[in-house]
This record gives C-alpha cells, sequence and structure tokens, in this order.
C-alpha cells in the first residue's frame, strides 16, 4: 500500500510540473528560453506598432525584451516576412548588437524567431499581420544562427514549409 502512494503522489507531481511549465501555446517543434545573460545570445527584442500587443492567433503573448538601447545597433537588418520565407536577410552580419526590423507582406500572420546553434531560443517577436512594424534587438556572439516562423498552417509549421533562414554573425 505504501508503495502506491508513492507512484500516485509522484505522477501527482510530474503532471503538475507540466501543467505549471506550459504557458498555454500549442506550437509544434517551438523553442523557447526564459533566460537571459551569458550563452551564445541574450534574449531581447522589442515590439513597436499597435499598442507594443501581437496581432494574430498569439496575441497574449509578449515579445522578447530589448537587449540594447534604440541606436546601439551594429547592424540593422530590414526583414520582410512573407508566404513562407525571409526577404532581405543577408547570408552575414557584423554583431553584437543586431536590430531586425520586421514587417509582414500579404495577408498572413508571421513571426520571427532567432534560435542559436544548440537549438536554444535568443529573442523572438511572434505572430503578427500586416500593418504594423516590429522590432527585434537582440545580442549575438559570432556564431551561426537560425530565423524561423513556428506559425501553423495546417499540420505544419511555416518553418517547415521553408520559411526557415540562416544567418551567421561575424
Amino acid at each position: 500500500m505504501r508503495h502506491r502512494k508513492t507512484v500516485v503522489i509522484i505522477a501527482t507531481a510530474v503532471l503538475g510540473l507540466f501543467a505549471a511549465c506550459g504557458d498555454g501555446e500549442d506550437r509544434p517543434g517551438q523553442v523557447t528560453s526564459e533566460s537571459e545573460g551569458e550563452g551564445s545570445g541574450s534574449a531581447s527584442g522589442s515590439a513597436s506598432g499597435a499598442g507594443g500587443e501581437h496581432g494574430g492567433e498569439h496575441g497574449d503573448e509578449k515579445d522578447s525584451k530589448a537587449a540594447f538601447a534604440s541606436g546601439e545597433e551594429t547592424t540593422a537588418v530590414d526583414v520582410k516576412l512573407q508566404d513562407f520565407s525571409f526577404v532581405g536577410v543577408p547570408a552575414t552580419v557584423q554583431g553584437p548588437n543586431v536590430l531586425f526590423k520586421a514587417s509582414v507582406e500579404g495577408g498572413g500572420a508571421h513571426e520571427l524567431e532567432v534560435v542559436d546553434e544548440s537549438g536554444e531560443a535568443v529573442g523572438e517577436i511572434h505572430s503578427f499581420k500586416s500593418g504594423t512594424t516590429k522590432e527585434l534587438a537582440v545580442i549575438l556572439k559570432p556564431g551561426t544562427y537560425t530565423l524561423q516562423c513556428l506559425v501553423e498552417e495546417g499540420a505544419k509549421t511555416h518553418a517547415e514549409l521553408g520559411m526557415k533562414q540562416t544567418l551567421t554573425v561575424s
């Protein structure tokens, strides 16, 4: 009897952890990172536009916080998010302070997530639609990063449909 109680307590604790860790967002392949600081990149970003809130499917989420003040960017990248690509992103940028100025072309919603070589998200602009420009300010150490859009299109994400691009920071 004592063994069953222990199993029930452990199972309850594990289920409680899963419930507490989720943020209610259901996006396959999502990589999230709550930590800031020393890694291959520091989480950052700032939203500009309609009240700093998100449009599209994930309007209740917050974009990553800015890692540096406006005007302190080493490189600014104007990027258009469209079905199913990132337009205007060069193959290589100068770091460490990289500012992405993102706008959506077309009627669909998109997002911009920057992921480091280990798969950790270092910054994200959540799903939004055209008519707004949003900014993501990230500190990126030299290395290779992936830009991706995890908005779902049917059973696949936009990244799985080709909206994924590699970026090298020097």
